[in-house]
């Protein structure tokens, strides 16, 4: 067997048998599929139970500790050469496998993605650049500027050796746990390869965490993306030699904390914006544009008035910049520049 398919599952009986059997549907049956239950209260357990029956499948069930312990717990069980995560609310294309057979001899395998519905509509195509093996300094940085969606679980192969050699593990008692991962890979790894292929559908399940308005929940989500903002961030000063990568990174971030605090109700959002100024998050805010340059001001004076005033205010620069290109346009005045 070449590959694992590990699943982590917590109450996801809505959804799991369309993952599960997206997976023994391969076409590539150099597989084995590692499911761990991590505590699930509704149907999921008597439609895992029907997976036992294969020789590839191994089934483990355990007390509810969290996405990172059961992950951790599941990689510890690898013994294939490489290994996927695929959530259980999630799905992948037939020929995954088969296409990533494909390519040998790497630390980090990266492939494409759809969004979907849980009605199974794709709304949008989640794509990443191709790029030939390399250091994955580089690869983050490509990333980075295409503005990707990377610090994510899925759409990833890792080659079990290089995941142990480099004690990778997800931490325990947070959630978001695949963006401080899913960087550290990155950056550990000297041979990297993204491909241009769609492998694998992800579900806007209504019970996300990125979707939950549940206090507690939405309270664990702020303090671990702090959390691994501080680690990320002592990490890049302390080890990354290229500034332009740790700024880089260090904007993304900024972004990504940025839009955590757009998702919270009002009442939440002074807590928040009192962490980030802490953190002087509008220092990481480079002036590349206008708009970039107005947004830093508004952060550095007050982040509760970005917050409230920001979204208005985008939408205005954004319809009168459409107005002033289309007049420009009327006028002839761009294709007089471009003869």
């Amino acid at each position: 067997m070449k590959y694992t398919v590990i699943v982590v599952n917590y109450n996801k009986g809505k959804y799991i048998k369309k993952c599960l059997d997206s997976i023994m549907n391969q076409t590539n049956n150099s597989f084995n599929v590692i499911i761990v239950d991590d505590g699930s209260t509704d149907n999921s357990r008597s439609i895992i139970n029907m997976y036992k029956k294969y020789n590839n499948v191994s089934v483990y069930f355990k007390k509810n500790t969290g996405v990172s312990d059961s992950r951790n717990f599941a990689i510890n069980k690898v013994k294939t050469q490489y290994f996927l995560f695929v959530d259980s609310d999630d799905y992948v294309v037939e020929n995954l496998l088969e296409e990533c057979s494909k390519y040998t001899d790497f630390d980090v395998l990266s492939f494409n993605n759809y969004l979907v519905s849980n009605k199974g509509k794709v709304e949008k195509d989640i794509p990443k650049p191709e790029l030939v093996c390399t250091n994955g300094e580089f690869v983050l940085k490509k990333f980075i500027d295409n503005k990707c969606l990377f610090l994510v679980p899925w759409g990833y192969i890792y080659k079990t050796s290089f995941f142990r050699k480099n004690k990778l593990k997800y931490k325990v008692g947070y959630v978001h746990e695949d963006v401080d991962l899913t960087t550290m890979a990155l950056l550990k790894s000297s041979k990297t390869l993204s491909i241009d292929f769609y492998g694998y559908y992800y579900v806007l399940s209504d019970d996300s965490i990125m979707r939950n308005s549940n206090y507690e929940k939405m309270q664990l989500r702020v303090r671990s993306i702090l959390y691994h903002f501080d680690n990320l961030k002592e990490y890049f000063i302390n080890n990354i030699d290229d500034n332009n990568l740790r700024d880089s990174f260090l904007e993304y971030y900024s972004q990504l904390l940025l839009y955590t605090g757009h998702d919270l109700k009002r009442r939440w959002r002074k807590a928040y914006s009192k962490e980030l100024k802490k953190r002087k998050i509008y220092k990481y805010m480079y002036k590349r544009s206008k708009i970039n340059y107005i947004k830093r001001l508004m952060c550095k004076h007050s982040f509760m008035l970005y917050f409230d005033i920001y979204p208005i205010f985008s939408k205005v620069y954004y319809f009168l910049a459409n107005i002033y290109y289309f007049i420009r346009r009327l006028c002839g005045v761009d294709n007089e520049k471009s003869k």
